[in-house]
């Protein structure tokens, strides 16, 4: 009987657990959703985006000034194209402006770092950042290092 008990109130706690997180995580989109109510968005095509996910952030020299709202993979340019949603009071981003995917930290989130060209002209809503430098891949990377240690010798 005592066992009996013990499984039930395990099944509970992790019910009451399940229940909390679908509404914390409801929660959060709304506030996200309101946050970047005064916005415009954003688009910009990439060759590797991994890591990044919908909600990652957006910044300018490391200060966020909106965040990814949609990522999927374009079959006519074969790349993957990333939505964004900016703070209006960022508007002013000239057109040659160039977007790059970065790692907070070592092993932190993916998020897009935004770097302001030198144009007159800015940005408008629905407008593509042309210039744009994929993910790193770790394993790549170690792959390139062990490769060039090797052909030295």
């Amino acid at each position: 009987m005592r066992v009996h008990s013990i499984k039930i109130m395990i099944l509970l706690l992790v019910a009451i657990i399940f229940v909390v997180t679908i509404f914390n995580q409801k929660d959060q989109n709304e506030r996200s959703s309101a946050r970047w109510a005064d916005n415009f968005q954003l688009l910009a095509h990439f060759d590797n985006v991994s890591g990044l996910k919908v909600g990652s952030m957006v910044a300018i020299a490391g200060v966020e000034i909106g965040e990814v709202i949609d990522i999927s993979y374009d079959t006519k340019s074969y790349q993957v194209l990333v939505k964004m949603v900016v703070d209006s009071k960022y508007n002013q981003l000239p057109v040659d402006s160039s977007a790059a995917i970065y790692t907070m930290g070592l092993m932190g989130d993916k998020f897009l770092a935004i770097e302001p060209g030198g144009a007159e002209e800015y940005l408008s809503d629905g407008d593509e950042l042309e210039m744009t430098q994929s993910s790193l891949i770790i394993e790549q990377l170690i792959g390139q290092f062990l490769f060039s240690q090797t052909t030295r010798e």
